[in-house]
Formats: structure tokens, sequence, C-alpha cells
């Protein structure tokens, strides 16, 4: 009688879909008998459930596999139930006829997620945050999604600690979607600013994923709030994960004098700051950056033009003494020859010159830079000095007309100089 009834509630949409398939009669492999052929198809509940497992139809019945089992799903449950090749075969029929645009990628996302791709829609959402990193419909729809399981605060306060522990764990070993999902989760802490204190104090910790996580989260949380610090970890950090989540924080605050500093450190004596603030630079994503990278290539450029190198010579060779002579000296009673000592030299003599770093920093700095500038104005010229010297000659004064920052001195970064420990 039991039995009965929780099959009754479960078809009735009553009872959790867990407690009604629980509930339900499940039959070994062997006994089944006029059944249809199994695949793995994508099954669409009536409840909104969307889940893949290898499924067939019985008498009528949808059933899925669970542990060598066949399992009975309440009738009329499943809405449909496509197999889940078919289904990949028209997410790759959508994705070779896609339109250019962020707008035609988030789409095949959303579609991806109604249909039950959830890898596909992640990785889709993923490539968006990769160039776009704060478009705000996409963070909507990766915030509001239900496909990407995360660590939920919503449980008992004496178990919030531990909760937090695991979000955070979560958060930085993810992906970008999985990460902006964690911090939509965050933001059910009542407590902010302890929270804010916690991200702060891992932000300054060991681990570099959760370091880049908790930099991506105070942009979100605390936007334009503790810019000083992610300035530092922007230039001077000593992973690139982090320092671009930084950079990207910053662009997030939507402070375009924030650059001011940065653009300072393309003046540093060291060169690993230099190509490092111009890649941050670009990560901020400012426009007003242009015009201060595209000087720093021009000046980087002629400097290493100009500059001479150390020259002298090497001689490579052997040295080889033989007798070349005698001079006869007639002492009382008696001759005595005396042999006179030459050298043979053979080998050859090179003009040499020294050269340092400076060309291999040049190189680097030019290559950070160029790909800064693509980032920002979305045409790539490349790492070379004069081409990109040539498109703000073409572009310069529309450019500048566009964007204007402050010349003030903004927020400092503290030391200049990368650190070998973490920030």
């Amino acid at each position: 009688m039991t039995l009965r009834i929780c099959v009754l509630l479960g078809t009735l949409g009553i009872l959790p879909l867990s407690l009604a398939t629980a509930s339900v009669q499940t039959t070994p492999l062997e006994s089944r008998e006029d059944v249809t052929r199994s695949a793995r198809r994508i099954l669409h509940l009536a409840r909104g459930t969307v889940f893949t497992a290898v499924a067939r139809q019985h008498l009528g019945t949808w059933q899925f596999k669970r542990q060598g089992t066949w399992v009975d799903l309440p009738e009329g449950q499943v809405l449909r139930a496509p197999k889940e090749s078919q289904v990949l075969d028209e997410h790759k029929r959508r994705s070779k006829a896609l339109a250019p645009g962020v707008r035609a990628h988030l789409e095949l996302a959303r579609w991806c997620a109604a249909e039950g791709l959830r890898k596909e829609a992640i990785q889709r959402t993923d490539q968006i945050l990769e160039l776009h990193p704060h478009h705000e419909e996409t963070l909507a729809f990766v915030g509001a999604c239900k496909f990407i399981a995360i660590p939920s605060l919503d449980v008992d306060p004496e178990l919030r600690t531990e909760a937090l522990a695991k979000l955070l764990e979560f958060g930085s070993k993810g992906t970008r979607s999985c990460r902006e999902r964690a911090i939509v989760e965050l933001r059910k802490i009542e407590g902010q600013p302890e929270l804010h204190e916690r991200l702060l104090a891992d932000l300054g910790g060991k681990d570099a994923h959760l370091r880049a996580f908790c930099a991506q989260a105070l942009s979100r949380l605390f936007p334009g709030e503790d810019s000083k610090r992610l300035m530092q970890h922007a230039v001077l950090d000593t992973d690139e994960t982090v320092r671009r989540a930084a950079a990207e924080a910053l662009g997030a605050a939507q402070q375009p004098d924030l650059i001011a500093p940065v653009v300072r450190a393309l003046g540093s004596v060291n060169p690993r700051v230099r190509y490092q603030a111009s890649s941050a630079l670009g990560h901020m994503g400012y426009p007003q950056a242009v015009k201060p990278l595209i000087s720093y290539m021009v000046g980087a450029a002629a400097a290493n033009s100009n500059h001479t190198t150390a020259t002298g010579y090497i001689f490579t060779g052997s040295q080889r003494a033989f007798i070349q002579d005698f001079d006869v000296e007639v002492a009382t009673t008696q001759a005595v020859a005396d042999p006179q000592i030459n050298a043979l030299i053979q080998g050859s003599v090179l003009e040499a010159g020294v050269v340092g770093t400076t060309q291999y920093s040049y190189s680097t700095a030019a290559t950070y830079a160029g790909r800064s500038l693509a980032r920002l104005t979305g045409d790539d010229q490349g790492k070379s000095s004069q081409s990109w010297a040539n498109w703000w000659q073409k572009n310069g004064a529309e450019w500048e007309k566009r964007t204007t920052i402050s010349t003030g001195e903004g927020e400092g970064l503290p030391p200049t100089e990368p650190t070998t420990d973490q920030p």
C-alpha cells in the first residue's frame, strides 16, 4: 500500500523526483521483454529537470538505467527524450553556422543549456567571458543558470564556515563561468564586511588559483574599493593568471584614472615590470591606455635602435717555440754556439661585440604591448612599433576625441620592482 501511494504521488508531481524514483519498482535487466532499443538520451522532465542517461521506452513507460537496473519514471513526467548524439549533431551544425558577435555565442549557450548540453554551454560562456569579462548579459545568464552545481551556502549557521571554505575552493578551481556562479552564491552572506576581509586575506595567500578567484570576487562584490591592492597584483604578482584577474578587476571599477600609476610603471628600470604593466593595461580594458602604450612601444624601439654594443678583439690560436739560428762567440781557446729562440704564432683574430639583455627586453615588451593594443583597439598590428605608429597617425585624432584621462597622480604602486615572494 505504501509503495502504491508513493508511485501515485510521484506521478502527480507532489514528491521530489529523487523520492519518486526511489519509491518505484526496479526490474533486473535480464527479465525485461519486448523493450525498445536503449540509447543515451537527454531526458526533459515536467518538473524542469534535465539529465542524460541510457534510457528506453517500455510499454509506454520511460526507463533509465541506474547501476545495472532499469528504473521506471512516472507516467507523464518525460516531456521529450532526444538521443544525445542527435543533439550533439545539431550543436555542431549550429556552431558552424554561427554568426559573428557576442550575442550569437550567447544565444547558442542558451540553446545548449535548454537542450541539456551543460558542458557545451559552459564552454561557450567561458569563451565569451575570456574576451569580454564584464559582458552583462552573459554574467546574468551564468548567475541564474542551474546546471552548474556549486557548494551551497544555504546551511545551518554552525556549518556556514565550512560551506564557505568549500565554495572558495570550488571557485578557485573552476572555469570562468563556474567562478562567476560561485560569486553569485557569495552574495548570500549577510556579513559582507567579514567576507571582504576574508577575500583580501586570501588575495595575499600562497595559492595562485585562490588569489585569482578572490580578485575576481572583489571586482564583483566590492567594485572600486581595493584599487591599490589590486594594482599591486596586476603588475607585480608572480603568477600571470592572478595579474590578469586583478587587472580585469580594476577594469570592472570603471575608473579610467586607474591607468595612471600603471602607465608610470612602463618607465620602470626593471624590464619585467615594464612588460607586465603593458599587459595589465590591456586587460584593464580602458581605451585611454592606447596612446601611452603606443608611445611606450615607439620609445622602446628608438632606444633599442640607438643602442651601441661594446666591441673588442679576440685571438684564438697556438704558439710554438723553435731555434731560429746560432750566434758564434769565441772565448779563450774555444768557440760557443749561442742558440737564438723565436716563437711561431698560428691562429686568427676576430672582432667581437657583447650584446646584453636590452634587445631581448624590447622584444618581449613589444609582444606584450602589441597584444594589449590589439585587445583595446580590436585591430591587430602585431609587435611592430612602426605599424602601431602608422595606425595612430591615421586614427589617433578620432581616438583622442573619444577618450580623455586625468593626468593626476592617482593611487601609486608601492614597490616598482617585482617581488620573488607573493605580494
